[in-house]
């Protein structure tokens, strides 16, 4: 672990940098349209077409790493992702923004990929769990780090766009000056929608949900803080606590869903995730500091349906197809983070900034529903023979190998840890399809 932590600092640094600045964006994004006045549902589809890029990216980034290899590759997207970032302000308009969303997730899934590609060439099968987990922490407290940025400038001035302009072009700093030779290809699929349902109905609803609920908060929360009233200290506040706060209860409820039956502790989830949403619904005008602790409850909850989803999966799947499942599940994820902001914001057209939370409650009651029911269909799995409960990040399936209850495939090598090697242009490998993501 030693060793390999000084291999890996680039790759962390960059992916931490480039998640930073894709949070701070989003609730950029979110808070400048609210100032020019752009239409709720305008807002929630903006804000959604990243998710479609993301997805279109993850397909077909390999093109590029097949031309040109994997650092000139991170360059270029990450020079095109800080483009991006900058035509913002300079072309302000709801058909300009979409645009350019699906242009910023179709670079963030190539960077994704090609970063966690090297993580993952890099590191021996004894210590994927605790190299997944520390990937887990270093996405979750850049994505808060990004809220807090927020403060940096004003959202109606240049300025903040263009420290998110830095934070993509800075990112390619570390990537592109490390040593380390660009990893072997390994094809890899997903199985599809129907072929996991099969396997796990209850995994694939989780995580659609899990991307419709999260991909609503994050994009339409902003809106919410800010039509609230708030300022934008507070709105890089509300939307901070939320995230950290779902960091910190990844463990908590992976432990309760190892330790007893798996559905019946995301049934509990599900229904105090609808509870948060109602409260906020229902109490309405709150005080910042009463707000902050049910957005914190929610976060703490909400957030981990996507891991829970994928181990729920697991608990079912032969454990050679952790990797394909993660693939399929990150597909299902990123189709509900395309639907959810858009009906959120459809319902916060009609009753009002709270309407973001007659969403998330309405959709989390819903799916704890939809729990109930399968608890009637299929017996409990023994705890015992439960898959171990690991949290996911939700950016490529490639990170899936990472996850100690993959199996390499027998004969597979051992990553070696070495000194990093000098980088043979005339030599760079092609990367890992990235499969379909969000």
């Amino acid at each position: 672990m030693v060793q390999l932590l000084p291999i890996l600092g680039a790759l962390f640094l960059g992916a931490g940098l480039l998640i930073t600045g894709n949070g701070l964006l989003t609730t950029l994004l979110a808070v400048r349209m609210g100032i020019e006045d752009m239409p709720a549902l305008s807002v929630g589809i903006v804000l959604s077409c990243f998710s479609v890029g993301f997805i279109l990216g993850a397909q077909t980034c390999r093109w590029f790493v097949d031309r040109v290899g994997h650092i000139r590759s991170f360059a270029a997207l990450a020079a095109l992702a800080a483009c991006s970032a900058l035509l913002h302000p300079v072309f302000i308009s709801e058909i300009t923004w979409g645009a350019l969303r699906v242009l910023t997730g179709y670079c963030t899934a190539g960077l994704y990929t090609i970063a966690e590609s090297w993580i993952n060439a890099k590191v021996p099968n004894e210590v994927r769990g605790r190299i997944l987990s520390l990937y887990m922490v270093t996405s979750f407290l850049a994505l808060s780090a990004g809220q807090l940025m927020l403060n940096l400038g004003g959202p109606e001035t240049f300025v903040l766009f263009s420290v998110v302009a830095m934070l993509f072009a800075v990112c390619l700093v570390p990537v592109a000056l490390t040593r380390m030779e660009a990893p072997v290809p390994d094809p890899s699929g997903r199985l599809g929608i129907l072929a996991l349902a099969r396997i796990s109905p209850l995994g694939v609803a989780l995580c659609f949900s899990a991307g419709a609920v999260n991909a609503a908060f994050f994009n339409m929360g902003p809106l919410f803080a800010q039509q609230s009233g708030f300022d934008t200290g507070q709105v890089s506040t509300f939307m901070a606590t939320a995230i950290f706060a779902g960091l910190v209860m990844q463990w908590p409820v992976g432990w309760f869903s190892d330790r007893f039956d798996r559905r019946r502790v995301v049934m509990w989830v599900l229904a105090g995730a609808a509870a948060a949403s109602v409260a906020i619904v229902i109490v309405g005008d709150l005080p910042f500091l009463v707000l902050l602790s049910l957005v914190a409850v929610y976060g703490g909850l909400a957030f981990t349906l996507y891991g829970q989803g994928v181990t729920h999966a697991n608990d079912f799947a032969d454990t050679s197809q952790l990797v394909s499942v993660s693939a399929g599940l990150l597909f299902a994820y990123g189709v509900g983070a395309v639907i959810g902001p858009i009906a959120a914001s459809a319902i916060m057209v009609l009753a009002g900034p709270f309407g973001l939370f007659v969403f998330t409650g309405a959709a989390t009651a819903i799916l704890a529903l939809f729990v109930m029911y399968r608890m009637t269909r299929r017996e409990p799995l023994p705890v015992e023979d439960q898959t171990p409960f690991s949290p996911m990040p939700t950016t490529t399936p490639v990170i899936a190998e990472l996850d100690p209850r993959s199996e390499p495939e027998e004969g597979e090598p051992e990553p070696e840890i070495m000194e990093p090697e000098v980088l043979d242009w005339g030599r760079v490998q092609a990367s890992r399809p990235p499969g379909l993501v969000c």
